[in-house]
């Protein structure tokens, strides 16, 4: 491989379309671990189009490690709308939530919808989830929370 190669072709990727910069809508079924979160941050990062993201948790995941440490700087630009389903209220979901609402420049609308297994205990824990929710700082001013 010449020099010249190796050098242009790193340059290249970062500004060659991929597979997914076109897609407007995503489904993702998934749940919230480390490596979920970084093959999510990959396709949002690289779906320059999508405008609508509709996420499932299949599994729970309430892992106490940090797994968020290398999102802090990313950015969706034409994200408008994000739907959620099955949260628990755990903190990587909130993390999740936290992450999704400081770097979403154009979101407009972010529905949660919490699992449908409720105890006092995850009743409380979904109380405070909320209230931190509610309190985290937004790119978007105009961001519309609904919790069911």
């Amino acid at each position: 491989m010449s020099l010249k190669f190796r050098k242009v072709v790193p340059e290249a990727i970062g500004t060659m379309p991929t597979p997914v910069s076109a897609i407007r809508q995503l489904k993702l079924k998934m749940w919230l671990s480390r490596d979920c979160i970084r093959g999510m941050k990959y396709l949002l990062e690289n779906s320059c189009n999508l405008e609508i993201l509709l996420v499932e948790i299949t599994r729970r995941c309430c892992s106490k490690r940090l797994m968020y440490p290398y999102c802090n700087a990313c950015n969706f630009y034409n994200l408008r709308f994000v739907e959620i389903w099955n949260i628990h209220g755990y903190v990587n979901e909130l993390e999740f939530l936290k992450l999704l609402l400081k770097n979403v420049v154009a979101l407009e609308k972010l529905i949660i919808f919490t699992c449908k297994s409720y105890s006092r205990d995850s009743q409380r824990q979904l109380r405070k989830f909320s209230e931190l929710l509610l309190a985290f700082q937004r790119a978007s001013s105009g961001v519309a929370i609904l919790l069911s």
